[in-house]
């Protein structure tokens, strides 16, 4: 349930009969287009009110949520290090392995190939895929990922157009990017005094 304060009742109880008075307006004339500017000037005052409520009731709660958050990521510090460091440990231990089994199968195909009897190679333990523990267990997953070498050189395809880049270049004066339409766009500004 949201708290609904004083201010926020008192410009409900202004703006309660707004919508049919808008709805009714005509704008045909001088007189009648300064009575709409002038409820445009209230409306603007009344929105500005109506965020400083909504600020005034969500900033403790806010910044209570951004104490809450900073305090959590101190926690995880260590957590996230010790994790980092033994991910690092494991993997490297199953990279070492591998390396091991796959000299072991070499060295079984030049016995074979050479017909020489088994007990002569030496015993080569591998890891295996998932390790178990009494808490739970890990395994080796292979994933696909990539790494942006020349960006000269990526397909269109794979690219993202940045339009936050270009709105800023646009409203700094640019006028003519290959592939955008730059056009000016009429709005109505309204300032209260």
């Amino acid at each position: 349930m949201v708290t609904k304060t004083k201010e926020i009742t008192a410009i409900q109880r202004e703006t309660g009969s707004m919508m049919k008075t808008a709805t009714a307006l005509k704008v045909i004339d001088e007189n009648r287009a300064q009575g709409a500017n002038e409820m445009l000037v209230f409306v603007a005052e009344a929105k500005k009110k109506l965020e400083g409520q909504r600020v005034f009731l969500v900033k403790p709660l806010n910044d209570h949520v951004k104490d809450i958050n900073a305090a959590f990521k101190e926690w995880f510090k260590p957590l996230e290090e010790v994790d980092k460091l033994v991910r690092g440990k494991l993997l490297t231990f199953q990279r070492e392995q591998e390396v091991i089994r796959v000299e072991a199968q070499r060295l079984e195909e030049e016995r074979l190939t050479a017909n020489e009897p088994e007990e002569d190679l030496p015993e080569i333990l591998t890891a295996p895929r998932i390790i178990r523990g009494n808490q739970g267990s890990s395994s080796v997953r292979k994933t696909w990922t990539f790494e942006v070498m020349d960006d000269t050189l990526v397909p269109r395809e794979y690219l993202a157009v940045d339009e936050g880049v270009i709105s800023l270049a646009v409203r700094k004066g640019t006028r003519d990017i290959p592939g955008v339409r730059i056009y000016q766009q009429e709005s109505l500004s309204v300032r209260s005094q």
